[in-house]
């Protein structure tokens, strides 16, 4: 008996494989096309944070993530982060200065991804903006892609970025993607 097999019988995925998968998968956000997204009638792209636009707890943006935010805008779309991680703690002051380095408003997911909840700021915020007309972004599939198709949003699986030095909790969970749906 396999591992991959072994461990399937023992956990039990707590989501449907069909809502794990993707709509599309890039190495990199630079390998989206916004063109294509646009005329396609989507209105907002929604990017991770952690692992998708800067390494783990970084204050730092990836180059690209700069790159990918622009090329969004000038596509004609509205961005914005969504973040599991806490505004009201040290990390909040973190999410302020990537806010204004990268020059998007950085939602706190609450209740956290992957519950549909944790985008009810976001849309009284774009009020005029549906799930359907919106693009979500991410590195993890259990919590950025799960939350897009519960939502039915277009989801879109990135890499981690490299140089992602993630607490071991979430290195845990991406080996469980891959055991589980095949793909981390």
């Amino acid at each position: 008996m396999s591992l991959k097999t072994l461990i399937g019988q023992l956990i039990t995925p707590k989501a449907p494989a069909q809502l794990c998968i993707p709509d599309e998968s890039h190495i990199s956000i630079a390998g989206i096309d916004f063109s294509r997204l646009a005329e396609q009638g989507y209105k907002l792209a929604i990017f991770d944070i952690d692992g998708t636009l800067t390494p783990f707890h970084s204050y730092h943006p990836a180059a690209v993530a700069y790159q990918t935010i622009e090329a969004a805008r000038e596509n004609g779309l509205d961005v914005c982060g969504l973040s599991n991680t806490s505004h009201s703690t040290e990390s909040g002051h973190r999410i302020s200065i990537l806010e204004q380095l990268l020059g998007i408003r950085i939602f706190e997911a609450s209740p956290r991804k992957p519950h549909p909840d944790a985008l009810n700021a976001v849309y009284v915020f774009y009020d005029t903006i549906t799930p359907h007309e919106t693009v979500i972004v991410g590195d993890r599939l259990l919590t950025d892609i799960l939350l897009a198709k519960r939502v039915r949003a277009y989801a879109i699986k990135v890499e981690p970025l490299p140089d992602n030095e993630e607490p071991l909790g979430n290195s845990i969970a991406r080996l469980y993607e891959t055991i589980i749906y095949g793909q981390a």
